[in-house]
């Protein structure tokens, strides 16, 4: 009997020896990934005022250029427009009677943005703008296009002016037909210049140095009539933002894809 209790014990040890071991768990559930936060909806508000005597200004036209769309302020030169997505919009502010006004305005999660727009007195018409041209004109005032024409500074032409001197296959014959001197000797290798001075270029306010100066499309022809939204040409007074080196000319050429 003693030899059988024995080997009984040497077998469940050698069973308790063979067994895996046990894995300790953990008894706290794994934590499940946070669900994306959701973007709620912001809202543009604000007033349209007379810059100089800070009298409301009823029945302004307030252009959204990213959604296409235009409301109008009331008699006390309010507006608000309500739910939109966060984001990045360009705004163009029009009223008869007053200089347009254009700006870029970032909206947050659930916020409202109140802006204040002063426009200045000049005498303006509305015209029906279409979609596209409402939008370009909407980037060239954010850009501050429309006020650096306003200081007399430089020469300064519209897609509209390009459009009324006919039609053209490339932007360089448009440009030679507004005043510019441009000689393609190769197709793909053109120089501008104003009043005999090479120019320097500025495309959609970036400076073109180095390789990007003999590649950008103007020098390479490769850009069209229609691709030209505004230019602006500069003899001597170059704005300093446009400045680049000690250049005494420069060209800048805003697109209809502007940053």
């Amino acid at each position: 009997m003693p030899d059988l209790a024995r080997g009984a014990r040497l077998v469940a040890l050698l069973a308790t020896l063979a067994a895996p071991a046990a894995v300790a768990q953990d008894p706290t559930p794994a934590a499940a990934a946070a669900p994306p936060r959701p973007r709620f909806p912001a809202a543009l508000l604000g007033q349209v005022t007379h810059a100089k005597t800070g009298e409301p200004i009823g029945g302004a036209q307030v252009f959204v250029a990213e959604l296409d769309t235009t409301l109008v302020s009331d008699e006390t030169g309010s507006f608000r427009l309500a739910p939109l997505p966060p984001g990045k919009y360009v705004v163009l502010v029009r009223a008869i009677g007053f200089r347009a006004h254009g700006m870029r305005v970032e909206l947050a999660d659930s916020a409202a943005l109140d802006v204040q727009v002063k426009l200045q007195a000049g005498a303006q018409l509305l015209p029906d703008l279409t979609t596209s041209a409402r939008y370009l004109a909407a980037q060239l005032y954010a850009n501050g296009f429309y006020d650096r024409a306003n200081t007399g500074r430089g020469r300064f032409f519209t897609q509209q002016d390009i459009q009324q001197r006919g039609q053209f296959p490339r932007a360089s014959d448009a440009l030679r037909s507004l005043g510019l001197d441009v000689d393609c000797p190769q197709f793909n290798q053109c120089t501008y210049r104003w009043n005999r001075c090479l120019l320097a270029f500025v495309i959609n306010g970036i400076p073109q140095r180095g390789i990007a100066a003999t590649q950008n499309p103007l020098v390479a022809n490769s850009l069209f009539p229609e691709d030209i939204a505004a230019f602006e040409v500069y003899y001597s007074d170059i704005p300093a933002e446009f400045r680049q080196f000690d250049e005494r000319c420069t060209l800048v050429v805003w697109t209809g894809r502007m940053i």
